[in-house]
């Protein structure tokens, strides 16, 4: 069984005040059985600080990896994914940038999961930024193993949320709820600096959208028949 409800996974780069702002706000808001589990890239030029932060900030369940290889956020996800596989019953895809804000924001995505699609499905928050596609989402892990992945493959960083929202439309099981708030303060709304992560992520657009049109022609129906299938 399960040994916990819901992990966070969240690459981080270059951020490490970020991450240490989510952990806190995690921490300070979740109400059920949530961990953060945090990927960093040992050639990260701030490493040392990412590394402080496992004794100053972890609690019991958290857990900072760090990788020999450069990994961009769809790799770094799909391997914290991999890691904690068979170990909780959710996991939410959040970025660095975000900030949970609702007390109790983890049991109300997951209970909405629960309540509406059986334990089988996708939840998103308000984020402050769009309400079509959920740029933060919980997930239920048989979705994971039914798919292979939390992000698809082909992609380097962009249009993960795209890919959810068609697939929990597609096979009727994404709910977003509007009351609860994960803060996305991103470079786009102007609340953050433009740093080398963000110009380096910024290099991957073009590409992203090449392989989410791919995915759209040639893999987003056998996707979604694999929820359906799933769910039945």
């Amino acid at each position: 069984m399960p040994i916990a409800d819901l992990a966070v996974l969240v690459p981080s780069r270059g951020r490490p005040e970020n991450l240490a702002r989510l952990i806190t706000e995690v921490h300070r808001t979740a109400k059920g059985r949530t961990h953060v589990i945090a990927g960093v890239d040992e050639d990260d030029p701030r490493l040392k600080d990412y590394i402080a932060l496992r004794k100053t900030l972890l609690a019991p369940g958290d857990y900072i990896h760090t990788s020999h290889l450069r990994q961009n956020l769809v790799q770094w996800t799909n391997k914290l994914a991999h890691l904690t596989e068979g170990k909780y019953r959710f996991y939410a895809s959040l970025g660095d940038d975000m900030v949970p804000r609702t007390p109790g924001w983890d049991i109300k995505l997951t209970g909405a999961i629960d309540e509406d699609f059986g334990g089988t499905g996708i939840a998103y928050p308000w984020d402050g930024i769009r309400d079509d596609i959920p740029e933060a989402y919980v997930i239920s892990a048989d979705l994971v193993t039914t798919l292979g992945w939390v992000m698809q493959p082909t992609l380097k960083h962009f249009y993960n949320d795209n890919v959810w929202a068609d697939i929990g439309h597609g096979a009727g099981c994404i709910r977003q709820l509007r009351g609860v708030v994960v803060d996305h303060v991103n470079v786009g709304t102007g609340r953050a600096v433009v740093d080398q992560t963000a110009l380096d992520n910024g290099q991957k657009i073009a590409s992203d959208k090449e392989a989410y049109d791919a995915w759209c022609r040639s893999g987003r129906a056998a996707d979604i028949q694999k929820v359906k299938d799933r769910r039945a």
